[in-house]
């Protein structure tokens, strides 16, 4: 079969007409419009022909299999210098957590023949001996609807084989695998045990805005040490940490991901240099909810310094919240409790 064990079917998903993208040796899958059209697909790529109502020139989406296995830096610096190389001027470079493994992304703008375009290419960083690789192109003047498209095509990613995947660690070898055999994609779902795993009180929080009946759950380790109406605050005592959070209602705030991105502005004067900064930007979980973060550590106007702040969306409201430590020696470990709460903490409406 062309493409591999590649499988395309017809599926419905909230009564719109889509198609399912499935490929058994990289054991992914993703649910996409049906107005996408595949215009050309082999053994190593697919490409897709995405058409706008407003826009007389269509986008393309163009998917790939690579053995890349150096490491994550070393992607990221190759993506911006072939751009720069290219006369493309370079947005941003990010990276964003899939299924349990990072997303390397890099954003350009650049013009083709008359017409101005953004592209954005993304490096699925898996410790598979294939990986996906994506180029998606489109005119600038599309851009904002496309990224709405592409994120809500993300939130369909799932594994073939119902597992999560890991990221790469090119010191290791990777063992071959054959490709997944299987006749139906499996989609993240929350398990029974998932459901009736007790919460203690103190990583529980009931509140009301406008009328509006929420819950706030904070995963294992993270406790709140105090509530005074919307104001939070969230302790990590085993890490030393405390973050001040808010939670606002999504119907009448400022996207998340807007204050986000205000915060690291506004957080990048303290520096003097920055040494390390890791970002992820509304990515979905099997909660319901999505997350993003923005995290950086170097040397700040009085010393050591590393700074952390986040958000996580629920369906009617999210929270966001901060944090500024300068202890480096503390850092490691800061870090990976500081991702865990933007990543598995819950935000509920309740009836």
């Amino acid at each position: 079969m062309a493409f591999g064990m590649i499988l395309f079917a017809m599926v419905a998903v909230q009564g719109s007409a889509t198609n399912d993208f499935r490929d058994a040796n990289l054991n992914l899958a993703f649910t996409y419009p049906s107005r996408w059209k595949i215009t050309k697909k082999d053994k190593r790529e697919v490409h897709f022909e995405i058409p706008f109502a407003n826009s007389s020139r269509a986008g393309e989406l163009v998917v790939i299999r690579t053995g890349f296995r150096g490491l994550a830096d070393d992607w990221q610096n190759l993506q911006k210098q072939t751009n720069e190389l290219s006369n493309r001027t370079i947005v941003r470079q990010w990276s964003q957590d899939l299924l349990g493994a990072p997303l390397l992304l890099t954003q350009v703008n650049y013009i083709d023949k008359t017409d101005s375009m953004t592209m954005t290419t993304g490096l699925f960083y898996t410790n598979v001996p294939s990986k996906m690789l994506f180029h998606l192109k489109v005119p600038a003047a599309v851009q904002d609807e496309m990224a709405f498209e592409w994120q809500q095509t993300l939130e369909t990613f799932r594994t073939l084989d119902g597992n999560p995947l890991a990221a790469e660690d090119p010191s290791k070898p990777v063992a071959a695998r054959p490709p997944v055999v299987t006749t139906e994609a499996k989609r993240p779902l929350i398990t029974e045990k998932d459901k009736v795993k007790k919460v203690s009180a103190d990583r529980l929080v009931k509140l009301e805005i406008n009328g509006r009946k929420l819950e706030i759950e904070l995963p294992e380790t993270w406790t709140f040490a105090d509530q005074k109406d919307t104001q939070l605050t969230l302790v990590n005592k085993s890490k030393k940490l405390s973050f001040a959070a808010e939670v606002l209602l999504r119907i009448d705030s400022e996207p998340a991901d807007a204050w986000l991105a205000k915060f690291a502005a506004t957080d990048l004067a303290a520096y003097d240099s920055v040494v390390l900064r890791e970002d992820a930007e509304n990515v979905p979980t099997k909660f319901g909810t999505s997350y993003g973060y923005t995290i950086r550590s170097g040397k700040g106007n009085i010393g050591y310094r590393w700074s952390g702040g986040g958000y996580v969306n629920g369906p009617d409201a999210y929270f966001k919240a901060s944090f500024v430590g300068t202890d480096a020696t503390l850092y490691p470990d800061q870090k990976k409790a500081v991702e865990a709460l933007f990543a598995a903490s819950k935000v509920r409406t309740l009836p």
